[in-house]
């Protein structure tokens, strides 16, 4: 916390951009201080947020039609499918949960503490 116009929001827009040196094994999330409200559920909110993964999807997604359609894109796919596996695509909404619940898990306890006082 401090006052406004002191760079606060700059230093976590760096950190959550990697600009800074930050320890790969950390996960870095960063949510925008607005965030308009729309149908998505928070899990699809935080998925969502994985813009690699879902432009990666979304290909893979496109190509499996092409493939369907008689169109030869077997190597292309191939691809898609090598780099899904090596950013952990299959083990993101697991983490995603995990994630929200602790986000969850402090807001009661935060929430908890307030009442109490």
């Amino acid at each position: 916390m401090g006052p406004n116009g002191h760079g606060k929001t700059t230093l976590l827009r760096h950190i959550g951009l990697r600009a800074l040196q930050i320890p790969p094994n950390i996960d870095v999330l960063y949510c925008e201080q607005e965030v308009v409200a729309d149908e998505k559920t928070a899990l699809e909110t935080v998925l969502a947020a994985d813009v690699k993964r879902a432009e990666l999807m979304a290909e893979c997604e496109q190509l499996e039609k092409d493939q369907e359609k008689g169109k030869d894109v077997t190597e292309r796919l191939t691809g898609v499918y090598e780099e899904l596996r090596a950013i952990g695509a299959d083990q993101a909404e697991p983490k995603a949960r995990r994630l929200l619940a602790g986000a969850n898990f402090v807001a009661i306890a935060v929430l908890s503490y307030v009442l109490s006082i």
